[in-house]
């Protein structure tokens, strides 16, 4: 008797299922993820992390007083430098680590609860984001929320399963303090769990209890912190954030950041919405909606439309504060398509479709658009004896001193210091700026970004352009100016 093909025994799918399929996934996402990883200068608030990171727990925990991020992300960091140092491959890494962690349990609800295809196409999606891979290569804790976010959902979902499992039930517990650890928006997913947990049936039945007593168990785990919560809260209603309020456009800016392009975000709209039409048209004949696709709509729209709400009178309607529902938008994608094309030629082309559109737009190696490098390398180029720097904003120091100087930037407890003695001031307003220091300079460097943040009359530049008779710019991407200030009778006497 001839014996059976591979693809015709009737376990093969079984094993394939299970653990072919994500362990492609993740490999997939780790090689993409690390191809250039340490490729771009670390810039805006990655030195900042790092910094802090690097220092001991007793400077961190003063500084975390006025940071709007919890301890999680720096305590990781703290021990993974110690290890593996300060290079932009190594701070990294972890990022990659958590965002490819990610995939997998974005699969995994999309298996479980939808079908595998669900799960497949929404892990695809994830993948091919321009949006994703740039937080995976930021060294931030944006990847470690939303890794820490899906695995919360996986349990989440996982206890309305299987409402007996003891240790799932722990394993909620324990994932949801880590959770709002990392982020205070962690919170938003806590409270969005037990809004379903109340407002679905099925979900009420099943895991009302569990979410409750979870819920209470974070709230217990968070005291020690929440005293800081509630601190950096009522600061930022009293003083306002950077973050400009919206516009109603950005309802689909946001979406389309997340789908790399118009067309693609176009193709994933109007799918959705067929979808809920086709849908709402065979309601009619008692079609009942998965509460699992209930639950994921909700997780989406809701903190979506809410923060957007909100942001009108506190602007958070920012791209990585929206990070955790991204998994949701794709999740959702993927079903949309699953539902559309019932019949197998119909979604083998439109899957197929949205996936091309994603990957001919994906960009492994993503650009932040910071040369910050670049414009400190030419500062040592044109620094003499006889130079002065200024930095404006002063929270750039900490990303000029990792390129200018890493002894420097090690040094956190006299950090401030060996700058100054190296001929560099950081000013955060301009009454810091001493002008005898800049009377005795031959010339002066000014190196800024967004300058205007804190100096909108540009009281700084204007009183450096008074006392110096000749002065050069350079620029560099994305907003970083380098102006030189000299006397060019003092510099020709000095050539001569």
């Amino acid at each position: 008797m001839k014996p059976k093909a591979w693809s015709e025994s009737p376990g093969w799918r079984k094993y394939l299922v299970p653990a072919v399929i994500p362990a492609a996934l993740v490999l997939l996402n780790l090689v993409l993820r690390t191809l250039w990883l340490g490729h771009r200068d670390l810039a805006q608030d990655e030195p900042f992390t790092l910094f802090y990171a690097q220092a001991d727990f007793r400077t961190l925990f003063e500084m975390l007083k006025s940071e709007n991020n919890p301890p999680l992300h720096f305590i990781l960091m703290h021990f993974w430098i110690r290890l593996f140092g300060i290079s932009p491959f190594a701070v990294r890494f972890p990022s990659m680590l958590f965002s490819t962690g990610a995939v997998y349990f974005l699969y995994r609800i999309g298996k479980d609860h939808l079908s595998v295809r669900t799960g497949i196409l929404g892990a695809l999606f994830f993948t091919f984001s321009n949006y994703e891979m740039q937080f995976a290569h930021e060294a931030r804790v944006y990847p470690l929320f939303v890794f820490l976010t899906l695995l919360s959902m996986f349990l989440y979902l996982r206890m309305y399963s299987n409402p007996e499992s003891k240790k799932t039930a722990a394993a909620y517990l324990l994932t949801g303090i880590l959770l709002v650890y990392s982020h205070f928006f962690g919170w938003i997913v806590l409270l969005l769990q037990l809004f379903c947990s109340m407002v679905f049936r099925e979900f009420r039945q099943r895991v009302l209890r569990k979410t409750v007593w979870g819920f209470l168990g974070v709230l217990i785990g968070f005291l020690p912190y929440f005293f800081v919560l509630i601190t950096r809260f009522t600061t930022t209603l009293s003083t306002g954030t950077w973050v400009p309020a919206p516009v109603i456009s950005d309802l689909y800016t946001m979406v389309w950041r997340f789908s790399n392009a118009p067309v693609t975000t176009v193709f994933f709209l109007s799918s959705m919405t067929l979808a809920f039409i086709l849908f709402a048209v065979r309601a009619k004949s008692n079609s009942r909606v998965n509460p699992v696709t209930a639950f994921i709509l909700v997780w989406f729209f809701l903190p979506y439309l809410l923060m957007f709400l909100v942001s009108f009178r506190l602007p958070m309607f920012l791209d990585r504060y929206l990070v955790f529902v991204s998994p949701a938008f794709f999740l959702l994608v993927a079903r949309s398509l699953d539902y559309l094309g019932s019949r197998a030629p119909v979604y083998f082309l439109l899957s197929l479709a949205a996936l091309s559109l994603m990957i001919a737009t994906f960009k492994p190696d993503p650009d932040n658009n910071r040369r910050i490098k670049e414009a400190v390398l030419k500062i040592r180029e044109l620094k003499t004896p006889g130079t002065t720097v200024f930095i404006c904003p002063g929270w750039l120091d900490k990303g000029f001193a990792y390129y200018y100087d890493p002894e420097i930037f090690r040094d956190y407890r006299d950090f401030t210091g060996r700058l100054n003695r190296s001929g560099v001031f950081a000013l955060l307003r301009p009454e810091q700026m001493d002008t005898n220091l800049v009377k005795g300079s031959r010339e002066i460097l000014y190196f800024e970004e967004w300058s205007s943040l804190v100096d909108p009359d540009h009281r700084i530049y204007t009183y450096f352009k008074d006392h110096f008779g000749s002065r050069e710019t350079f620029s560099f991407r994305e907003s970083f100016i380098l102006t030189r200030f000299y006397n060019s009778r003092q510099a020709l006497k000095e050539v001569n």
